[in-house]
């Protein structure tokens, strides 16, 4: 039994590596990886049988049934976490973008007001987010703390599920081998930047010819802890890919690169002291027994028998420390009154007030200068407040907390032909101003492959006239 089921979970790997093929997350400072996720996306499954055959797993005629239930529990326990994992990379980007959002409002507007030491401050909290992981002195940094803890939450929970599928399923090796990246998993800090190797240039060298070997340098520590994200494709329908990756313990370990019946291929690592977390795109456990005593601190591909292209290659530190845990709320005391809220500070809006403002593309990269908006107040309450765009066609909802703003859900269009996808975002709103930044993805019409990450700031909305 073991073997068959084992014998699918290193297949697994593989249709892991395309099952990642149908997520993808916003990138606000990679085009080039933005693009690659596209990509990807268009990449179908293998089924099963078909992996059965290349990984030379006996067939499903030579199989008791019981073989065929323990496979098929280890494939669906595998998917279910590929599938947590990247709903989790989606969740965690997309709140790095509001934090590095904010770090950057910050030391735009020190800069505008020319105030040197405000502006090493706002740079010194850009660097240390970047680098450490480090929330700066923000009104948000509650928020986003929360927002990680409830993205780690569901994480931790897919690995109980997961560990709990593979016992059943009367696979403890691969049971262990979950339960141990689960701690790893809660032995770190993880909402900081990914760092991209390539920079998103399109004139960098990215193909591996045959019988070559390419080294690309990851920019790390002596035995480093890291996290390693690369995304590919191979040109043709043959060829072999592997890629060798440094370890903490200063050792060097080659792992095989599997790609899919279009050629794609998404992996993610994350190496700690003792031992390599298959996050995403390869076969666990992932054995070191075959890592060997060599210096360097890149990453090397080499080719056989085809040629491959590396569009994306990221990395970020393990930074000492653990995911915050979810607060719970306190429990309700039926005999006791409830308290009562503070009264909420006079709004100059209500509702139906016609308002205008600015309105800034501040994705990486954009060039386009900021622009005059108008709309309108459709709501506004002590807890909830909605905006309508009238120039750009977008309804905004948003939950309310004293002055903060939370967008509640992606953006409705009211004409736009773009859909607003996968958004979130923070705001506030104090005396007579509202202001708001917005980040997620663009969608024109139903074409999946047509998306482009944008990042958008609202300010200074106030009354018109």
């Amino acid at each position: 039994m073991r073997s068959a089921a084992s014998g699918l979970d290193r297949l697994g790997g593989r249709r892991r590596a395309l099952a990642a093929a149908a997520g993808s997350w916003p990138r606000s400072n990679c085009s080039g990886f933005w693009r690659a996720r596209v990509q990807l996306r268009c990449a179908m499954v293998i089924g099963v049988w078909a992996l059965v055959v290349a990984a030379g797993v006996p067939s499903a005629a030579g199989m008791g049934e019981d073989d065929k239930a323990g496979a098929k529990a280890v494939l669906k326990a595998g998917e279910g976490l590929d599938r947590a994992r990247m709903s989790y990379e989606q969740k965690m980007e997309r709140k790095t973008s509001e934090v590095r959002g904010k770090l950057k409002k910050m030391l735009d507007d020190a800069m505008s007001n020319k105030e040197g030491e405000q502006i090493k401050k706002a740079e010194q909290a850009r660097d240390a987010f970047e680098q450490r992981g480090e929330l700066p002195d923000h009104p948000f940094a509650k928020y986003w703390k929360s927002g990680y803890a409830a993205i780690a939450q569901e994480m931790g929970e897919a690995y109980k599920r997961t560990i709990e599928a593979y016992k059943k399923a009367k696979s403890p090796d691969l049971a262990d081998a979950a339960r141990r990246e689960s701690v790893r998993f809660g032995t770190h800090w993880d909402l900081l930047p990914w760092r991209e190797i390539l920079n998103g240039d399109e004139h960098a060298e990215r193909e591996v010819a045959p019988d070559e070997a390419r080294s690309i340098s990851l920019g790390l520590a002596a035995k480093p802890e890291y996290r390693l994200d690369i995304v590919g494709t191979r040109d043709g329908d043959k060829g072999e890919l592997s890629v060798e990756i440094p370890l903490a313990d200063g050792r060097r370990l080659k792992i095989p690169v599997i790609a899919d019946e279009h050629g794609k291929f998404h992996i993610l690592l994350t190496v700690r002291k003792d031992m390599v977390c298959a996050d995403l795109g390869v076969p666990r456990p992932v054995s070191v027994d075959k890592a060997v005593k060599k210096d360097g601190l890149d990453v090397t591909f080499e080719a056989k028998d085809g040629v491959f292209s590396i569009d994306a290659l990221r990395v970020k530190p393990v930074v000492a420390g653990k995911p915050p845990e979810v607060e719970k709320k306190p429990a309700k005391n039926p005999a006791k009154e409830p308290e009562k809220k503070a009264a909420q500070p006079l709004d100059a809006f209500t509702r139906g007030s016609l308002v205008t403002g600015v309105l800034e593309d501040v994705t990486l990269h954009a060039a386009r200068p900021p622009k005059a908006v108008d709309g309108r107040v459709e709501s506004i309450s002590a807890s909830r407040v909605v905006i309508c765009d009238d120039t750009q066609h977008f309804r905004y909802y948003f939950k309310r907390d004293g002055n903060t703003l939370v967008l509640d859900g992606d953006p409705e269009t009211t004409g736009n032909p773009v859909k607003l996808q996968g958004a979130s975002g923070t705001g506030s709103i104090t005396g007579n101003v509202i202001q708001w930044d917005v980040q997620g993805h663009t969608v024109r019409g139903n074409n999946r492959n047509d998306m482009v990450v944008f990042s958008w700031r609202y300010s200074n909305v106030r009354i018109r006239g």
